[in-house]
């Protein structure tokens, strides 16, 4: 369980929103991958054309962090979907609720108090002023276009139970290779089971 961004280490793969398959018991998650973010924003620029229709960054329901000089830092901040999510639990009205594994808001309950917006630990909870409620990562009704259209596979939509394989691997790998550097291979074997995993598609229903 990852209690903020900061404190994740260097080639991370952090789990950021997940949704259950219609009919089905495969759960998938929106993976972000930091150092394979080159801060491009093209993820931004797709989100607020798919959701609003306008090629404005500022309307995305994704945010590349980019902060210099040392160390460089890029960041996509999405709703990391928490098991208690403090946005839902200082709604004064009911706004936000879960269904089928999504955190989610109900424009018509919202009186855009804001109250989520500053509880959110990390700032995945977004406003704008043409905007008349808050808004968040919504998974695009399960097809993410931020996924499709990133450049560099930074964000990866893949099945909840793949999670920590690449961990699993580095423990298994690591103490046979004499002279390997567990951070390097972790963050290789991150990138192999994110690749595994986009090659191979979508799981079969059950």
């Amino acid at each position: 369980m990852i209690a903020a961004f900061p404190a994740c280490p260097p080639g991370q793969a952090i789990p950021c929103l997940y949704a259950m398959e219609a009919g089905s018991q495969v759960t998938r998650r929106l993976i972000v991958i930091p150092e394979r973010c080159s801060g491009c924003r093209i993820c931004e620029l797709v989100c607020a054309i798919e959701h609003f229709g306008v090629n404005n960054p500022k309307k995305a329901r994704i945010r590349a962090m980019v902060l210099y000089p040392h160390p460089v830092i890029r960041m996509p901040i999405v709703c990391l979907q928490c098991g208690e999510p403090k946005c839902a639990e200082n709604c004064p009205t009911g706004a936000i609720n879960r269904e089928n594994g999504l955190v989610v808001l109900d424009e018509e309950k919202c009186v855009s108090c804001q109250q989520c917006v500053t509880s959110c630990p990390f700032g995945a909870m977004f406003v704008h002023d043409g905007v008349e409620t808050p808004f968040k990562c919504d998974l695009c009704g399960g097809d993410p276009q931020c996924v499709k259209e990133c450049p560099k596979g930074a964000l990866v939509y893949q099945p909840e139970h793949v999670q920590g394989q690449a961990h699993r691997r580095v423990g298994v790998v690591a103490p046979t290779g004499p002279g390997l550097d567990p951070q390097r291979l972790r963050r290789l074997l991150l990138g192999l089971a994110a690749d595994q995993q986009a090659h191979e598609g979508p799981l079969p229903r059950r």
